[in-house]
């Protein structure tokens, strides 16, 4: 690939960075963790729950310093979880790309790096590599 391509492709990346990183900082509030409704039966003989799935528990589930952590939700904070939990989601989605990113801009910086070293070594017979040679 030419100097030219390696350098065209970084600038893209970096302005494709530009944009992720831009979108990571309007993200906002968010919390680590999961939000579900969990059922389950109370046991009374009379109740409505022993031939359905059970009564619905709204909760989120997080983990804490290597501990598995869960919480009731109260009713009115159920709209507010889901959201600081699904911004979590998109945060954490939006960096991997940029560590893709990072890790892209890394081979074409190792490719741009050999190119020019080549270049500054063309016409310098004391500087060739001839690796045949070599023993």
């Amino acid at each position: 690939m030419s100097s030219a391509k390696t350098r065209k492709k970084l600038l893209s990346i970096e302005k494709r960075r530009g944009l992720i990183l831009s979108k990571l900082f309007e993200v906002g509030r968010m919390l680590r963790g999961s939000y579900a409704l969990v059922y389950t039966k109370c046991g009374k003989d009379n109740c409505w729950c022993k031939d359905e799935k059970g009564h619905p528990h709204p909760r989120i589930t997080w983990s804490e310093k290597g501990r598995a952590m869960t919480r009731k939700v109260p009713r009115e904070h159920i709209a507010w979880i889901r959201k600081v939990t699904d911004n979590y989601r998109k945060f954490r989605s939006l960096r991997r790309k940029l560590v893709g990113l990072e890790y892209e801009t890394k081979k074409l910086l190792d490719i741009l790096e050999n190119d020019m070293i080549e270049k500054t070594r063309k016409g310098k017979s004391f500087l060739e590599i001839n690796l045949q040679n070599r023993r």
